[in-house]
C-alpha cells in the first residue's frame, strides 16, 4: 500500500473517530439535561463522586443547606432555607439544593424539604442536589427514600414514600383521611407496645391537623393545600413531623373576617401583647376558645393537640407556625427574626405514651 493511500485511510478512520466522540458527548449531554429536568429522581451513582455536572449545575440557583439540617436543632437556618427555595418557586426559577456541608441530619428535616420540592415537579421547574459528604447523613437521605420514591404519586392524588428498612414513611394530601391513623396504630403498637394498641392521642393529633389544613391553610379556598406527615420508627419510640404550607396560625386569624370571634379576640389580645410567642401560649391553654365560647375547652384545634399532650397521649410536642417556636417539654415559646409560611408539628409516641385495648373501627 502507497504512502499516500496510507494518509488517506488513517484520515478518514480520525475523522469518524472524532465523529463518534463528538456523537458521544451530545448523546450524554442530552442525557444529562433530561436527568437535570427530573429533579431529584437521578441515579445514584450520579452523586458519588460528590458532585453534579457542572456545566448544567450554573444554571439553577444554589441555595446551601445548613449543616445542621433540623427543624428542631436548627430551626431559624432551616426557615430561611426552605424561605429562600419558595422564593425561587415563586419566580418560577430553578433551584439547585447543596447539601455538601451538611454534617448531621433529622428525618424532619427530609419532610420539609420534600414537601417544598414536589411543587417544582408538579409545575415543571426545573431543581437538582446533592449528596452530604458525611457519609452518616448521606445515609440518612438515601436510606429515607427521598430519592428513588420523589415521583411515586397515586392516582387519588395522594404522595406515599415509604423508605428503606421500612423506618420511614411519608404521606402527602389534601384531604382528611380517617383512616389513616388506623393504620398507623396497626403497624407501629406491635413493635412498640408487643401488641396492638389504641393511641387516642395520636388519632386526635392527626386529625385536628389535616383538619386545620384543610379548613384554615388558605383562607380563600378550603382544601387546596397539601399536607404532609413523615413517621420515623426507632427502637423505643416513633417520631411524628406534619408540615402544611397554608398561611400558618397567626395569618390565619388575621385573615379571617373581622366579625368572626376568634379573629375578634385576637385583635383584642394583639393590642395589648404583641408578642406572638405569647399568644400561642394562651392559644395552647385554651384561653381563646374559653373566652370565646364560654367553656374552658372544646376541644378542637391546637387546644385539642395540648390536651393530647398533657393526658400523656403524645410527648415531645413542638410547633413552629409564623414567626414562633414551641417546644413544650422544654417550657420554650421563642419569637423567631424570620417568618415560616406555613405550620410545623413534632410530636413522638414512646413506651410509657398512654394506650387503650385494640378497638378497630371495622
Amino acid at each position: 500500500m502507497s504512502k499516500k493511500k496510507q494518509i488517506k485511510i488513517h484520515r478518514v478512520r480520525s475523522k469518524q473517530k472524532r465523529a463518534e466522540i463528538s456523537k458521544r458527548r451530545f448523546k450524554n449531554l442530552t442525557r444529562l439535561r433530561n436527568l437535570s429536568k427530573q429533579g431529584f429522581n437521578i441515579e445514584v451513582k450520579q452523586y458519588k463522586t460528590g458532585g453534579y455536572p457542572k456545566k448544567l449545575r450554573y444554571r439553577l440557583k444554589d441555595i446551601r443547606a445548613p449543616r445542621v439540617f433540623s427543624m428542631l436543632r436548627n430551626t431559624a437556618e432551616m426557615c430561611l432555607f426552605i424561605s429562600n427555595i419558595q422564593d425561587q418557586y415563586r419566580n418560577k426559577k430553578g433551584v439547585f439544593i447543596s447539601m455538601e456541608h451538611v454534617e448531621s441530619i433529622d428525618h424532619d428535616a427530609i419532610v420539609v424539604l420534600l414537601s417544598v420540592m414536589i411543587k417544582f415537579q408538579e409545575d415543571s421547574i426545573n431543581f437538582n442536589g446533592s449528596f452530604p459528604r458525611n457519609h452518616a447523613a448521606k445515609k440518612i437521605v438515601i436510606q429515607s427514600g427521598f430519592i428513588e420514591n420523589l415521583y411515586q404519586k397515586s392516582d387519588l392524588g395522594q404522595y406515599y414514600l415509604k423508605g428503606r428498612n421500612n423506618r420511614m414513611l411519608t404521606t402527602g394530601w389534601t384531604k382528611v383521611n380517617d383512616e389513616l391513623a388506623e393504620a398507623i396504630m396497626e403497624d407501629i403498637t406491635p413493635k412498640l407496645f408487643g401488641e396492638k394498641k389504641t393511641l387516642k392521642g395520636l388519632h386526635r393529633v392527626l386529625i385536628e391537623l389535616m383538619h386545620n389544613c384543610h379548613n384554615h391553610a388558605n383562607p380563600e379556598k378550603r382544601g387546596t393545600k397539601d399536607w404532609w406527615l413523615s413517621i420515623n420508627s426507632h427502637e423505643d419510640k416513633v417520631t411524628f413531623s406534619f408540615i402544611d404550607y397554608g398561611v400558618g396560625v397567626f395569618e390565619s386569624l388575621k385573615t379571617k373576617n373581622e366579625n368572626n370571634i376568634f379573629k375578634k379576640w385576637f385583635n383584642r389580645v394583639s393590642s395589648l401583647i404583641q408578642d406572638n410567642s405569647k399568644i400561642i401560649e394562651k392559644i395552647l391553654a385554651g384561653e381563646m376558645h374559653q373566652t370565646v365560647t364560654n367553656s374552658y375547652f372544646r376541644g378542637n384545634g391546637l387546644p385539642a393537640i395540648m390536651e393530647a399532650y398533657n393526658r400523656n397521649q403524645i410527648s415531645s410536642l413542638c410547633i413552629i407556625t409564623n414567626d414562633v417556636f414551641v417546644a413544650i417539654e422544654n417550657g420554650i415559646y421563642q419569637r423567631m427574626n424570620i417568618n415560616f409560611n406555613g405550620t410545623f408539628v413534632y410530636w413522638e409516641i414512646n413506651k410509657k405514651t398512654k394506650t387503650h385495648p385494640w378497638t378497630p373501627s371495622t
